[in-house]
């Protein structure tokens, strides 16, 4: 086994064994295939640690995604209109809101949405501080490894 796909195959059954919400977001980034899964582990990231921003958008984004059935994480509450009201300067949820305004057919709301995303002082998905997280937690799981390899 080549030393890349072994040391791959070792963070890998690391991060399945998350245990707190840092590995449980770094998880539900490697299970895209598998949007349960990936929704329970960004849910248990943000329940862990709720004023986390970037737990609380990922779960939103994952609940977006059309899957039947639904996840469970994403059932009992709309995670799209929290991570809106929880993240009141950001006008990333309220694009997103206004594009599933436009899908459903409803342009008053779609405009609405789009109006008060215009207000907001900042658009952010929080996508650099998620890749700043994922390098680090490689970076510290691979202890010795040949920087390039990491």
């Amino acid at each position: 086994m080549h030393t890349y796909s072994g040391r791959y195959l070792a963070y890998r059954e690391r991060v399945a064994t998350a245990t707190d919400a840092r590995s449980h977001w770094v998880a539900g980034q490697l299970d895209p295939g598998d949007p349960v899964a990936a929704t329970g582990h960004f849910l248990r990231a943000r329940s862990d640690v709720p004023a986390e921003r970037l737990y609380l958008a990922a779960l939103a984004v994952a609940c977006l995604e059309p899957v039947q059935p639904r996840p469970s994480a994403c059932d009992g509450t709309d995670r799209l209109a929290d991570w809106a009201t929880r993240d009141t300067d950001n006008g990333m949820p309220s694009l997103l809101l206004a594009e599933r305004a436009r899908q459903r057919n409803n342009i008053n709301g779609m405009i609405a949405y789009l109006d008060e995303a215009a207000i907001r002082p900042r658009v952010d998905d929080y996508w650099n501080r998620g890749a700043l997280i994922l390098w680090e937690d490689i970076n510290g799981a691979t202890p010795g490894a040949d920087p390039a390899a990491r």
